[in-house]
């Protein structure tokens, strides 16, 4: 996803750390643009930036709240000063409780309501195109529990929504 091309060119088949093409992070990099990466704790590619790590401080049993505060203060800018021109955000919530209760379950809905929030406040803080995208789709499976990364048209088929920030 972050490099545009398909895997036999990314090398990207699966949670390997090495890139052999640049991705839109060096792109932008090259062209002078300032860019940020906000996720979780988990650093999954290696990319030409470095990206801003974040832990469950409040021990809610998400880090998407403390992912959601560091990225509302990457979008504040001084003034005069740009900001950035490219943020990219990985939450984690909706993926996690998708794999520990299934794909329908309440827990994961409640999820989705949550993050639904954290989205319709980022779009109206940032000026710019908005694009949000899941990484993967998800299937249930029979123990309750729901998976991802096979071959079928839940785990493949990705929707994104395109936006214009209103920030």
């Amino acid at each position: 996803m972050i490099t545009g091309k398909p895997p036999e060119y990314s090398g990207v088949y699966g949670r390997q750390r090495e890139l052999k093409v640049p991705s839109l992070f060096g792109v932008l990099k090259d062209r002078g643009k300032d860019a940020v990466f906000i996720g979780g704790r988990i650093r999954i590619l290696n990319k030409e930036i470095y990206p801003v790590f974040n832990v469950d401080r409040n021990k809610c049993g998400t880090v998407d709240d403390e992912i959601f505060a560091s990225t509302m203060e990457h979008l504040k800018s001084e003034p005069g000063e740009p900001g950035y021109d490219f943020v990219m955000v990985h939450f984690h919530n909706v993926d996690d409780s998708g794999e520990i209760y299934g794909d329908l379950h309440p827990e994961t809905m409640q999820a989705i309501k949550r993050m639904d929030g954290y989205v319709a406040e980022l779009v109206r803080s940032w000026p710019g195109r908005v694009i949000i995208i899941s990484d993967h789709g998800m299937h249930s499976v029979g123990d309750g529990g729901g998976g991802h990364g096979s071959f079928r048209f839940e785990d493949l088929i990705v929707p994104y929504i395109r936006v214009h920030g209103e920030g």
